[in-house]
């Protein structure tokens, strides 16, 4: 399909209910590529009945954000579901990503066979680091790797992975907590209320036996609570902060360019008049006549009069201001309103009326 967009920045609504989420997505997961379009495609369906069809397509693509796992975003375009990646300060036309990419798991609720919900009843049960164990240190790496693992194979959104990675603690002798970070699998601990990083890792000659762990127990399970209760649990966040792009590579183009039908999602071809329903028809104008210059219907493209209220070729109601062509000598006159009309008009200049293919006598 043709985009007449490409490369152009569209609007940027922060004003809509949700908006905030596009930068900000506190769960996602890891999809396929096939699975977003599908989703995508699903979701304009559902909206392309409802009354404010235009203003919820319009948010729903601004919100529809995603990203790779060097850290590019993706986008979809909201006229030819085409795939678009983020360069520098602007969207540009790409082939579809041949691997999968994190986004919001609104998305992939639309996707068939596909269970994101974040009760944490099915996830896997978490198995006791026995105090004094020589392998606890290297029995918290592997969970914690499996973990990971799992949100990057879609098997879990990024709020599940927290709240298991959350679980995860060794304390030493000294009394001091300490975990892995999520994606830098380096040691922290947390020291004066910080989680710091550390150069040397935590061995099993650090971790207190059972009599040494029960006098620490009562300032550990304080430390800990305080950290869960001050929302800082971990040293590091799942995922990397959201920051794509606060636009949107295609503006909305609601009705076929050739005859003024409303566009369907998904259809490449317009169901009415089965042309290119995005594709810039050539202006018409009366057999033997020059060309008529100046501006066109910003619908169908159709030549229109200075003085024209609706395109004569699909109705769409004009602007003044959005035409500055000479008016075409006119052959007959509208049935409703009396205005004269030019010979090939379809609708009245006027007052938009329907015309007769004959021409008025």
């Amino acid at each position: 399909m043709v985009s007449e967009t490409t490369g152009v920045d569209g609007p940027t609504p922060d004003d809509w209910p949700g908006a905030e989420d596009c930068y900000a997505h506190d769960n996602l997961i890891w999809m396929e590529p096939e699975d977003v379009a599908q989703a995508t495609l699903r979701l304009a369906t559902d909206i392309y009945h409802s009354p404010s069809r235009e203003a919820a397509l319009t948010a729903l693509f601004y919100l529809l954000k995603l990203r790779d796992k060097s850290g590019c975003y993706w986008t979809l375009g909201i006229n030819t579901l085409a795939w678009y990646r983020q360069t520098g300060k602007r969207w540009s036309r790409a082939e579809q990503p041949h691997e999968r990419l994190e986004g919001p798991v609104w998305i992939a609720n639309r996707v068939p066979d596909k269970s994101t919900g974040d009760e944490m009843d099915d996830l896997p049960a978490e198995e006791t680091l026995e105090v004094g164990s020589g392998d606890a240190t290297a029995m918290m790496r592997d969970r914690i790797d499996s973990i990971c693992e799992d949100y990057r194979n879609g098997l879990l959104t990024s709020r599940q992975t927290h709240d298991l990675l959350r679980q995860n603690y060794l304390i030493d002798k000294q009394g001091i907590i300490w975990t892995i970070g999520a994606r830098s699998r380096v040691w922290y601990a947390l020291i004066d209320e910080k989680w710091q990083k550390q150069l040397s890792p935590l061995s099993a000659g650090d971790l207190p036996d059972e009599a040494e762990m029960d006098a620490l127990a009562p300032r550990i399970w304080l430390g800990i609570a305080d950290l869960i209760v001050e929302d800082k649990a971990l040293p590091e966040t799942v995922t990397p902060t959201w920051h794509p792009l606060r636009t949107q590579p295609e503006v909305f183009i609601p009705n076929c360019r050739s005859c003024g039908a409303r566009r369907k999602p998904g259809l490449e071809r317009c169901y009415r008049c089965g042309k290119d329903p995005l594709a810039r028809p050539e202006p018409a104008s009366p057999p033997g006549s020059p060309a008529i210059e100046g501006r066109t219907c910003p619908i169908c493209g159709h030549a229109v009069a200075d003085d024209a209220r609706f395109c004569t070729e699909c109705g769409h109601r004009l602007e003044l201001e959005e035409t500055t062509s000479e008016p075409t000598i006119s052959a007959k006159h509208c049935p409703k309103c009396g205005a004269e009309v030019p010979p090939d008009a379809r609708f009245c200049t006027q007052c938009g009326a329907p015309l007769g293919d004959e021409p008025q006598k």
